[in-house]
């Protein structure tokens, strides 16, 4: 087995929380899991500095994944929240294809039966449900002159917020890419803060023909959480630059 392979393989069972017996192997385990998530998080930060929107998104994801030890494909997103092993267990078996949003929706007794549980057990899944990172993304266009466009974007925060599951704060990226998801034209690294409703933020795009793309799509990406991303489409087929 060549080196790159053997690392690739104690990542993806430290990832999957799979216990290593081998003295040696635990070392080397925890060698491979502290270094890659520190080269996963420089090479996000090479990615952003250079502007690349699918690379930025995938290694915010992959850096994520190391640090939760979940897939977010296999796991799911409330396995994050400090709940009760037959608590997640039942989630999985009975409700692993359920959205959190429809989750965080439903009664608290549902929950419970929805996950053969009873109301108790259903009322701590809707909070945390609850309490998961969501927002809402709305925006406004403003020229500022021919060949300059400001965007004000509002974030809006529509989790709760609990200080033993949040802290003090809730950093986030939010950028602005083009339609093809290749090139981030401007980028903000934010927080929620406990009194945090909405943050606004302007972004102003130069436009050297006077002219704006078909469409650009806003990008939402908890810097901690697994799954908490969300995205805003900027549509500019019935716009137009003052002359």
């Amino acid at each position: 087995m060549t080196s790159q392979g053997k690392v690739n393989i104690l990542l993806q069972s430290y990832v999957s929380q799979y216990r290593v017996e081998n003295f040696a192997l635990v070392s080397d385990q925890t060698y491979v899991a502290q270094n890659a998530g520190r080269i996963i998080r420089a090479l996000f930060e090479i990615a952003l500095s250079n502007k690349w929107a699918n690379a930025s998104r995938v290694l915010a994801s992959m850096s994520k994944v190391i640090e939760k030890r979940m897939w977010p494909d296999v796991d799911h997103p409330l396995r994050q929240f400090n709940l009760q092993a037959q608590l997640l267990h039942d989630l999985s078996k009975w409700a692993d294809d359920w959205m959190v949003d429809d989750l965080a929706a439903m009664a608290a007794d549902e929950l419970g039966k929805l996950i053969h549980m009873n109301e108790k057990h259903g009322s701590a899944l809707k909070a945390a449900a609850q309490q998961f990172p969501k927002v809402e993304i709305t925006h406004s266009l403003r020229p500022l002159g021919h060949d300059i466009l400001k965007i004000r974007v509002q974030v809006h925060r529509l989790f709760t917020w609990s200080p033993k599951v949040h802290g003090d704060t809730e950093p986030f990226w939010l950028w602005i890419e083009d339609a093809h998801g290749l090139e981030i034209a401007q980028i903000f690294n934010l927080s929620f803060r406990p009194a945090t409703e909405t943050v606004e933020v302007d972004f102003t795009l130069p436009l050297p023909d006077g002219r704006p793309p078909s469409r650009m799509v806003i990008r939402w990406i908890s810097d901690t959480w697994v799954g908490a991303e969300s995205e805003a489409v900027v549509s500019f087929e019935y716009f137009s630059m003052p002359a």
